[in-house]
């Protein structure tokens, strides 16, 4: 399940209103999500209500009467740094104004349904996918957990434990077909043995016909199916930074230091700077194979070295040392 794609439609002219709310409808249905718009005919009545996350993107008409447009602006970014502001305007003087405040994009009256559309499909690309969750039945109550949070889901008899990122489970009366069924088109959720499915976010390496998660656990492999299980995980980490880079979305790197035999205990998170970072991804965890680091006075220097495995080109590994 999925959140709606929220748009807030700031204009004084219920013209314009109605025509972006139909626009962002019809490119909603076009693009199978779900979108909900809310009018607002001044700045006013929209700060009274706006929130920090309570809209993806908003549309402002910067010629409206009452509040002045830079103070709409600033109050606007000073709630939320992460929406997408999109100005609405009959003449481009403002333009360079606009920018200051981080606008995403300019649009200026009258327009056309393609041109609104394409702004909304460059939006999409810059937008975080809509937390995706299920709902899970547990001693009666109707639990909502979010994909992002399951760690793993392990058969126990009837019932199917799902153990989250806070290192909560979650016992439910579910066979592992019918949750199989429910994220049957998520790709992070592998099958690597009867009854237990991992999130391939969470999986660090494969030892010893073993499949070791960032939380220290560790989960026996279909022999048989090994290195396709190793192959399935590596395609999915490999289709995901391909997105990231297409969408020309880089967040800042951390990373957590697997275990070793001098620091037995997972490490804290710590950033890492280098060259091509933007190729890395958020919270990406890496196995001590792969990576050694260490932090010296307050920063951490590396070089990065990459290597291909052998039968795998599609595949980067990285390797930083001091």
């Amino acid at each position: 399940m999925e959140d709606s794609l929220r748009i807030a439609i700031i204009d004084d002219e219920i013209e314009y209103q109605q025509k972006i709310g139909q626009i962002c409808k019809e490119f909603g249905i076009q693009n199978q999500c779900s979108v909900d718009t809310v009018s607002f005919d001044s700045g006013e009545a929209f700060l009274n209500t706006f929130t920090k996350n309570s809209f993806a993107i908003i549309f402002m008409d910067i010629y409206m009467g009452g509040m002045d447009r830079i103070t709409i602006a600033s109050q606007i970014r000073q709630r939320d740094d992460r929406c997408l502001l999109i100005f609405l305007t009959i003449s481009p003087e403002f333009m360079a104004e606009a920018f200051s405040f981080h606008a995403f994009e300019y649009i200026t009256k009258p327009f056309t349904a393609e041109r609104v559309t394409s702004v909304l499909k460059d939006a999409l690309k810059f937008l975080p996918a809509s937390p995706q969750y299920l709902e899970i039945v547990s001693k009666r109550k109707t639990i909502p957990v979010l994909l992002d949070d399951i760690v793993s889901a392990v058969t126990d008899a009837h019932y199917l434990e799902i153990t989250l990122t806070s290192n909560a489970t979650i016992r439910c009366r579910m066979t592992m077909p019918d949750f199989l069924r429910l994220v049957e088109h998520v790709p992070r959720f592998i099958s690597v043995n009867k009854g237990i499915t991992l999130n391939a976010d969470h999986i660090l390496d494969f030892k010893d016909s073993c499949c070791i998660l960032d939380n220290g656990e560790r989960f026996p492999v279909r022999v048989r199916d090994r290195l396709r299980i190793e192959r399935a995980v590596r395609d999915y980490h490999f289709a995901k930074l391909r997105n990231r880079q297409r969408r020309g979305v880089y967040p800042p790197p951390r990373y957590k230091i697997a275990p070793s035999s001098d620091n037995p205990k997972w490490s804290t998170d710590f950033p890492v700077s280098f060259p091509l970072a933007a190729l890395t991804e958020h919270s990406f965890s890496v196995s001590h194979k792969y990576i050694q680091a260490a932090v010296t006075s307050h920063r951490c220097l590396c070089n990065m070295a990459f290597s291909f495995i052998s039968g795998l080109p599609d595949i980067i590994r990285y390797k930083l040392a001091l």
